[in-house]
Formats: C-alpha cells, structure tokens, sequence
C-alpha cells in the first residue's frame, strides 16, 4: 500500500507529532499516576492481605492467609464465582453456579492450602 520511502517520510512527522505533546502527555501520565497510587493507598482490603490488592481478587498470592482468601472467594460467590463453603472441621465444599451442577467436590483445608500455596 505504501512504499518504502513513503514510511520513511511519515516516521520523522510522526515523531515530530509526538515531541511537541511530550510535556502535554507527561502531565497527563503523571496526573493518572497520582490517582492511583492515592486509590491504592486508601483501599484497606478487610481480613488482612495486600492493600494492592484490587477488590475483586482472587488471586491468592495477593492474601495473607488461606482463611482470608476463602472469605474473599465467598464474598465474590455473590457474583457468580466459585468459593469454597466450609462444612466440617477442616472440610470444604466447592460451589459453583454451573448448570446442570457438577459432581459434589469437596477438599480438606490442608489440600486447599497446598493448592493455593499457603502455610497458614
């Protein structure tokens, strides 16, 4: 479509473009970087965890413990993912939303602590 010193002519032009709204588009990096940094600094994760964390994590490496990412999972349950419903000692069930439902699954918390990686 284009031929080669045709890019070679819009390179130069383009950059030029962009230097002459470098200060423009720094102010505006820096603005949005301040923002957040001010977002993740108020956001206090309840139950512990990384105060980076975005709310709606489920990551697991971003909590503290294996009970405060269970209750995260099951905050988010309301939503339609997946959590883990303690019904015994050290027994959970897996609930999903799935239809038709799945085979019962359930796991005893020292398999979901090596399956999401916690010691505690």
């Amino acid at each position: 479509m284009f031929g080669a010193g045709a890019i070679a002519t819009l390179v130069p032009v383009f950059l030029t473009g962009c230097a002459s709204q470098g200060d423009d588009a720094a102010a505006f990096a820096n603005a949005g970087s301040a923002r957040d940094n001010a977002m993740i600094s108020s956001d206090k994760p309840s139950g512990g965890g990384n105060p980076r964390r975005s709310p709606t994590s489920t990551d697991p490496r971003d909590f503290d413990s294996l009970d405060d990412y269970l209750a995260q999972r099951q905050r988010l349950g309301a939503t339609g993912q997946a959590w883990y419903r303690r019904i015994g000692q050290d027994t959970y069930e897996l609930v999903t939303t799935m239809t038709p439902a799945p085979a019962r699954r359930t796991f005893t918390r020292a398999e979901l602590m090596r399956q999401f990686g916690f010691t505690r």
